[in-house]
């Protein structure tokens, strides 16, 4: 076969070899005992890049975090201060994309979110495009500061996808054909923007072109990763790209550079991430106590639903002695039982009459449900639970439970979210059980998972970050995005410093977002979306851990004899979550609320458990007695003993919790993201896009990756248009293969 420049037209022959070793991957996950090989055809997807546009051929890797991320269109200068690096990786990753977490603008007492930034330019010919930046009337170069308000992780995602990218060019432009610039912007893609869904996110025209569009050369020669990121949590983040101009009026490193080419010809890019926060995380980062316990902002654990993230995260944290491995272990509290979970596949663990009650409604739902039209859809999530586990099970778990965790009534919540999130029980296995008196197996997407030995879930993302370049990163009040000029394209940051951007990035919370921009009338469409506070709980408890708790993992709280929905056990995931056992610690308190009659520290051994309850105007919470009311709960559930000696508390609000899924989101957001993203702000993360269905850390990651592979490349984002799809398959196609760090 001899390379040809006919090959490469039209991206055909990548897609189909896309296509072609994606179903390979696939049949190799489901278990074929046939022998696959990938087609040697690495040579001829090498030699077609040097034609093709960087949309198919552009690998990028992210991180979750939550920012701004701005195109700087302009040459400015401002100071950056290297970020807080707690708990470094010396991990050589190079050539590599990061996830980040999604922090916010610090709008509250609690976490921002970290920031992303990314640009590039386009031609002066091109279509308008909300999704590749514009090129500037003045032909400067452009940067993207991502502001955070939920998740860091994003921000991380999209710095180190950049370095990576800018590394791999720099092997390969070598060999490219080079052509004039104008005004000394290289023209970067010809696309056209893609056609959008009724939220203003690209979709794909078919099942085999969403599979295609995840597909990143597969051959290492062919590579050529971009940079993205986004976190599940919130901080201030922002990557510039271009010089930044502070108040000192000093010019300071201008960071990586990357070679963009596009129709002959390159361009250099310079990144900033920029984030309120003082470490990175977001929503996704550990606190510790003054004795020495951890405990993370709520309940994380790591399952994925792409390989790209596995690989990123990989390499963030290498060796075996990074990670415990677990199997969920996971409970409902229910009237003095333990019925595991999920509630709805164990009813054989009730009485006979409550077996009895919710069987009988479980197949009348069943018998109902194979009446109804496939048109007739559930007005509401309490109308979907009744349809799928029957009105005694709704009764007596699913609405209380989900009031707990949502803090709004379940009549009031739309059903299009819950896809894997929600267990439909199997009838004949609910009712084989329940005559057997068996329990079922694990459930769900997170059965196993891996939690980090050190560090906690926070571990993760200050490994991440600690592969970017540190120059290149803005931590804490340095960091934080106090105004947007949506018009002017400026983002001004809380120590004086502005930024030009040509396209953004924003991981904020869109309705924070919307404030600091300014825009009345963004503000009063986003007035639908509803989100629920989370209150963290943390108790260090002395002593060995009782056998009635043995190796659960995370219990549920569906009644009113405890304020928490969720009790997590968070001494069984890593023995480094809490002081070792030759530490001295005074105890503070006994459960019951009496004081020791004595103040000496005295040795452990210890273990803990970090709580959570929600909030809002439906669900209010009285923030002084909420520890004392907790601890209580406690003893009511059987997880402590009056007699049990506390030796350390932690608590915490954050105000952004839990984007809730209303009747109205998506009518808001159908209005609000179309709008932002004609003016080349792109709003994603956890609470940038609002969508929880897509809103863990890995889903928070990957729109910080598609995101940018947007703006560069014109690329597809799965994650936010297709929830169902990715959470439904093993996301094989796009890997971090042959990349081996991204620092330089």
């Amino acid at each position: 076969m001899q390379r040809n420049e006919r090959l490469c037209a039209g991206d055909a022959f990548y897609d189909l070899y896309s296509i072609c070793v994606g179903c390979i991957e696939d049949n190799i996950d489901s278990g074929s005992p046939r022998e696959y090989f990938e087609p040697n055809l690495g040579q001829y997807v090498d030699y077609c890049a040097q034609f093709t546009s960087l949309t198919k051929w552009a690998a990028m890797g992210a991180t979750s975090a939550t920012s701004a991320t701005l195109q700087t269109q302009g040459t400015t200068a401002a100071s950056a201060e290297e970020a807080d690096g707690g708990g470094k990786n010396d991990a050589s990753i190079t050539n590599r994309t990061v996830e980040q977490k999604e922090t916010s603008a610090a709008v509250s007492t609690t976490k921002s979110i970290p920031q992303t930034t990314t640009e590039v330019a386009q031609p002066e010919n091109s279509a308008s495009s909300s999704n590749p930046p514009k090129k500037d009337s003045s032909g400067s170069s452009k940067t993207w500061i991502a502001g955070a308000v939920v998740p860091s992780v994003l921000l991380l995602a999209v710095a180190v996808a950049f370095a990576i990218w800018w590394r791999r060019r720099r092997t390969r432009t070598a060999k490219a054909p080079k052509g004039s610039s104008t005004d000394g912007v290289a023209v970067t893609s010809r696309f056209d923007k893609p056609e959008l869904d009724s939220q203003g996110i690209p979709r794909p025209r078919s099942k085999e072109e969403a599979i295609a569009s995840t597909s990143i050369a597969v051959h290492d020669t062919a590579v050529v990763p971009v940079p993205a990121e986004m976190p599940e949590s919130g901080l201030n983040r922002a990557e510039l790209q271009g010089e930044v101009k502070g108040g000192t009026g000093q010019n300071h490193g201008s960071g990586v550079y990357y070679e963009l080419p596009a129709n002959g010809a390159t361009n250099s890019v310079d990144w900033l991430i920029v984030d309120s926060n003082e470490t990175p995380g977001g929503l996704a980062s550990t606190d510790t106590t003054p004795e020495g316990f951890l405990f993370d902002v709520g309940g994380h654990v790591i399952f994925s639903h792409y390989k790209y993230f596995d690989d990123v995260i990989n390499e963030a944290l290498p060796k075996s002695d990074d990670w415990y491995e677990h199997q969920r272990i996971s409970y409902v509290r229910y009237q003095g039982l333990w019925v595991p979970y999920p509630f709805q596949n164990n009813i054989a663990v009730l009485p006979k009459e409550e077996q009895a009650r919710c069987l009988g409604d479980l197949i009348e739902a069943a018998i109902q449900a194979r009446a109804r039209s496939p048109s007739d859809k559930p007005a509401n999530f309490d109308e979907w639970n009744i349809r799928n586990v029957g009105e005694r099970l709704n009764e007596i778990f699913m609405r209380p439970y989900n009031f707990k965790v949502w803090a709004i009534p379940t009549t009031k919540m739309n059903s299009t979210w819950v896809g894997e999130r929600v267990a439909a029980p199997n009838v004949k296995l609910v009712t084989t059980n329940a005559i057997l008196g068996k329990a079922a197996g694990g459930w769900g997407p997170n059965a196993t998972f891996r939690f980090p030995a050190r560090g906690g879930t926070g571990g993760i993302w200050t490994a991440v970050a600690d592969t970017l370049d540190q120059s290149k990163t803005r931590f804490g009040d340095h960091g934080a995005v106090t105004k947007v000029d949506a018009d002017a394209k400026t983002v001004y940051l809380k120590d004086g410093t502005t930024v030009k951007y040509g396209s953004l990035i924003s991981t904020m919370a869109v309705d924070q977002l919307a404030e600091t921009i300014g825009d009345v009338e963004l503000q009063k469409s986003l007035e639908p979306l509803y989100y629920s506070s989370t209150n963290v709980i943390g108790v260090g408890i002395r002593g060995k851990r009782p056998d009635r708790i043995g190796d659960k993992c995370w219990l549920y709280f569906p009644e009113d004899n405890a304020p928490f929905y969720r009790a997590t056990i968070f001494s069984n995931y890593s023995p480094y979550n809490q002081p070792s056992a030759d530490v001295k610690l005074a105890t503070k308190q006994f459960a019951n609320g009496d004081k020791p009659v004595s103040s000496e520290p005295a040795p452990g051994p210890y273990w803990s458990i970090m709580l959570e309850v929600s909030e809002s105007s439906y669900k209010p919470v009285n923030q002084v007695t909420l520890l004392e009311e907790s601890i209580q709960g406690l003893i009511n559930t059987d997880l402590l003993k009056p007699e049990d000696e506390i030796v350390s508390t932690y608590i915490r609000r954050f105000d952004h919790g839990y984007p809730t899924p209303t009747l109205e989101r998506d009518a808001a957001l159908s209005e609000a993201l179309p709008y932002l993203y004609d003016k080349d702000i792109l709003s994603r993360g956890r609470f940038g896009a609002w969508k929880y269905e897509v809103g863990n850390q890995d889903h928070s990651f990957m729109q910080g990756v598609e995101a940018v592979d947007n703006i560069i490349s014109g690329g597809l984002e799965l994650t936010l248009s297709n929830p169902d799809f990715v959470n439904s398959r093993k996301n094989t196609e796009r890997r971090l293969a042959g990349i081996k760090g991204a620092r330089k």
